[in-house]
């Protein structure tokens, strides 16, 4: 079973998506940027957004499995989820 994502698990993803994007800043200000620089530094960056983005949903698919159906319509409607109209 995989265990819960704490507060600690969202504010290192957003600490490590920092510093990704300082690192890539750095490499032009310190004129060092070359394609490959860039393109490794852009893929630490990506890889670190991801991340940030799966600690932000994994509990909103957590929360959905110990809802009832009309917890989860409720659930979903504060989200935003629904259609309007």
């Amino acid at each position: 079973m995989r265990r819960s994502i704490t507060r600690h698990d969202v504010v290192a993803a957003g600490k490590r998506l920092i510093e990704a994007e300082r690192a890539l800043d750095r490499l032009f200000a310190e004129r060092r940027a070359t394609p490959e620089t860039i393109t490794q530094a852009t893929a630490r960056v990506g890889a670190a957004a991801a991340s940030v983005r799966a600690v932000d949903l994994v509990p909103h698919v957590a929360t959905r499995s110990l809802l009832a159906e009309e917890q989860v319509a409720r659930y979903d409607q504060l989200r935003g989820y629904q259609r309007a109209g």
